[in-house]
């Protein structure tokens, strides 16, 4: 997993996951990059926006509840800077939060702790044809 934002990625392989408890990014990164995706990781929205500027990734995988900026004001800021990145947010709470009022920020919704298989069906049913080559 890559944790600095100086390299450049593939455009249709390239996630990034974004949690503050590191724990969860490794999880996540390690079972995308088993899966043959290029995986950077960020702590915390500041340094997503600011990766997501950098070089923009296919997917973004949030976390909900994060100090500071929490996944839904990231999410807002991609739909409005760079919205052709899918975003898929995760959380811990017991009821994935599928409230209207989210549902314009982000493409899917998951609950963790995650289920591998039904994490990577989920992933793979976002992703455009392209990215799923050699998967």
């Amino acid at each position: 997993m890559n944790n600095s934002s100086s390299n450049q990625k593939d455009d249709n392989k390239y996630i990034l996951v974004v949690d503050d408890f590191i724990d969860n990014t490794l999880v996540i990164g390690t079972i995308l990059e088993i899966e043959g995706y290029e995986v950077d990781v960020a702590d915390n929205g500041y340094t997503a926006i600011s990766k997501i500027e950098a070089n923009p990734p296919i997917m973004v995988i949030l976390d909900l509840m994060m100090p500071e900026l929490d996944g839904i004001e990231v999410a807002q800021w991609i739909r409005k800077n760079q919205p052709s990145v899918l975003i898929l947010l995760f959380t811990a709470h017991d009821q994935v939060p599928v409230s209207e009022e989210y549902k314009p920020w982000v493409d899917a919704f998951i609950r963790k702790p995650v289920n591998v298989e039904d994490f990577l069906k989920l992933v793979r049913g976002l992703l455009p044809k392209e990215a799923l080559k050699n998967n």
